[in-house]
């Protein structure tokens, strides 16, 4: 099962992979965003805290005490803050703005934002503080670093189980492949349908009824009469060899007895009958031949045409007569009664079904 399961993860370790990045991307651009959002709530959270502090500190133009307080305004995702003052009669601050944090300017994947910074009801300025995402993606991925990997093993132990059925399958159908390549070397074609069956008894009762095992189980009929076909065709082979030996083998002795039959001194009526049957017989070997050594030839070689009906049932009748003369019970006759009739036949066909 193992062996199947690392074949699996080596035919689809792309998409496996295609699916764990797309999980880390999204999960970690969400963190991405989750961290600005917290950082724009910490921010407003210590103003707010910080307020009256910060307006004593501006009112009092202690410059030092108020970046003090910036920097406790200030989170671990913001990289920078500059505080902008209002001006009024009567302050002591006599610095255009405030800055602490880092100064170094991106410039690319910054975000700039403004927020006033009101205390009573008053406005003492405006704050503006940079995000940088590029540091906040390093440190939110030092953070969900350990989360990816347990994931990605979390997805391997759910995608093991996920398709235990189908592990059990895929090793059902390669064990019965095996059985079967076995069986096929071995010659035994009738037993492979037993086999395919046993294969698909042994899956759990939930698996059996799948269309794939469905086809399975119809690929095993077809093969089962597949081997059948098989083994009907080569008893027909051996047989269509066998007649054609045999109709080759007397047509040697058969031209030798009519060679003999013609120095024979006999009643005309036997000597025509003896002749008759040698000829039928030569014509049902050549016939034999015919068949079945050259079956493609088969049609053209039929000799169809008109023939007149009553020579060719004389001579077969005149045969069981002199074969059935002895038996007691036994008289055959032959009765005329249409004269002369005609048909369009096949004269060796209908002396071989009269007979």
């Amino acid at each position: 099962m193992v062996k199947i399961l690392s074949r699996a993860l080596s035919y689809n370790w792309k998409y496996y992979a295609a699916a764990v990045a797309v999980f880390v991307a999204f999960w970690q651009l969400f963190s991405v965003f989750s961290a600005v959002r917290v950082a724009d709530d910490k921010l407003q959270t210590a103003m707010r805290q910080n307020a009256a502090y910060f307006e004593k500190a501006f009112i009092e133009g202690d410059v030092f005490e108020t970046q003090r307080i910036m920097w406790r305004v200030k989170n671990d995702n913001i990289k920078r803050i500059t505080f902008h003052p209002v001006e009024f009669e009567g302050t002591k601050w006599i610095f255009k703005e405030a800055i602490i944090g880092n100064l170094y300017d991106r410039p690319h994947a910054q975000i700039t934002r403004n927020v006033p910074f009101v205390s009573n009801g008053a406005e003492l300025g405006r704050l503006e503080y940079v995000v940088d995402l590029v540091d906040v993606n390093a440190a939110v991925f030092g953070q969900n670093y350990v989360l990816f990997i347990t994931v990605v093993f979390f997805f391997m132990g759910l995608l093991a189980l996920s398709n235990v059925g189908a592990i059990k399958t895929i090793f059902s159908i390669e064990r019965c492949v095996d059985e079967t390549n076995a069986l096929v070397a071995a010659g035994e074609h009738a037993k492979i349908r037993d086999s395919i069956l046993r294969s698909i008894q042994a899956l759990p009762q939930s698996l059996r009824a799948t269309p794939f095992a469905v086809l399975i189980a119809r690929l095993a009929e077809v093969l089962q009469k597949a081997s059948r076909l098989e083994s009907e065709l080569a008893v027909s082979k051996a047989t269509s060899d066998l007649a054609a030996q045999v109709a080759h083998d007397i047509r040697s002795p058969l031209a030798a007895l009519g060679a003999a039959a013609k120095g024979l001194e006999l009643p005309a009526e036997q000597r025509k009958l003896l002749e008759g049957a040698v000829i039928r017989m030569q014509g049902i070997a050549d016939d034999l031949l015919q068949r079945y050594r050259a079956p493609s030839a088969e049609a053209a070689g039929t000799k169809t045409g008109i023939y007149a009906l009553r020579e060719l049932a004389a001579q077969v009748i005149a045969e069981k007569q002199l074969q059935h003369k002895d038996k007691p019970g036994v008289k055959i006759g032959f009765s005329d009664a249409s004269g002369e009739a005609r048909a369009l036949i096949e004269p060796k066909e209908l002396q071989r079904l009269l007979s």
